[in-house]
């Protein structure tokens, strides 16, 4: 089986208060790369990849800088990149050529 990469960006707006909570979600959803987040202005505040398989243990350094930017504005717009394997089916192979019939 081969796979193609999918890849999707989206952008949402959320209050300080669902912050953290909405970047935990998408990091546990497993799809997101690379989270950007920005602030009322469009400045950019934060900017971090993900690798698959991040453990929680890893992301507490940017748990904590998430933390820290909830208290300093009220909304924020998340920016996200999506990737997804999707696994496709190998063309099958055509059946082998006939045996030539024997004649008797």
């Amino acid at each position: 089986m081969a796979g193609t990469t999918e890849s999707w960006t989206e952008e949402f707006k959320v209050t300080s208060e669902n912050l953290l909570n909405e970047i935990k979600r998408l990091i546990e959803e497993g799809t997101a790369r690379h989270i950007v987040i920005k602030d009322e202005q469009g400045n950019v505040k934060h900017e971090f990849p993900l690798a698959f398989g991040v453990a929680g243990v890893l992301l507490m350094p940017v748990f904590a800088a998430i933390a820290g930017l909830a208290v300093i504005a009220s909304d924020y717009t998340i920016a996200v990149r999506h990737e997804k394997t999707v696994e496709s089916e190998a063309a099958p192979e055509p059946p082998p050529p006939a045996a030539p019939e024997a004649k008797a």
